[in-house]
C-alpha cells in the first residue's frame, strides 16, 4: 500500500537517489537543502510498506509564483503501474490544490538534460518546455525550465 506523508528531512536518512535526478542527488547530502524543502508550502513523501520512495513539493517564490520539485529512490522502479498512476494523480491533485490554495499563475521545474523520464513525467502533468539552463546545476549541468501557466 503506498502511504503518503508530511515530507521531513530525516525521511531521506539512508536513501540513496536515483542516479539519473541531477542535482536532487547532489544537494540530497547537504541538510541546509533538505531543510529548505521540508520548508515548502507543500510537501509530502511516499512510502510503501514502510521504504521511502521518494519526495515532491512547492516552493512559493513571491505571490502567484512556485517551484515544483520532486527526487526520487532507485525504489520508485519496483512499484506496479498501478501503485505508479497512485502517486502521479496525488501529484496532479497536489498541484491543483497548491494552484487554486496560492492563486498560482506560474508554476515551474527544471529538468536535467538528458532525463528523458522525467521530462516525460512533467509533460504529462502539462509542463511546457521554456528553454534550456546552462551551467544550472550545482555541478555545472544543463537543465531544462518547464512551466504551466493559468492565465486569466
Amino acid at each position: 500500500m503506498i502511504e503518503f506523508k508530511r515530507f521531513l528531512p530525516e525521511h531521506l536518512n539512508g536513501a540513496a537517489p536515483r542516479n539519473d535526478v541531477g542535482a536532487s542527488a547532489i544537494l540530497a547530502s547537504s541538510q541546509e537543502y533538505l531543510d529548505n524543502l521540508a520548508g515548502c508550502s507543500v510537501a509530502i513523501s511516499a512510502f510503501k510498506d514502510e521504504v521511502f520512495l521518494g519526495c515532491a513539493g512547492i516552493g512559493l517564490l513571491w505571490p502567484g509564483v512556485a517551484e515544483a520539485w520532486m527526487l526520487l529512490t532507485p525504489e520508485i522502479d519496483g512499484l506496479t503501474t498501478h501503485e505508479r498512476g497512485i502517486v502521479g494523480l496525488r501529484i496532479a491533485r497536489g498541484i491543483r490544490r497548491t494552484v487554486k490554495e496560492y492563486r498560482l499563475h506560474r508554476l515551474q521545474t527544471a529538468v536535467l538534460r538528458g532525463d528523458d523520464r522525467a521530462r516525460n513525467y512533467i509533460k504529462w502533468l502539462g509542463f511546457e518546455y521554456e528553454g534550456d539552463m546552462v551551467c544550472y546545476g550545482p555541478d555545472g549541468s544543463t537543465y531544462m525550465r518547464y512551466s504551466k501557466l493559468w492565465l486569466s
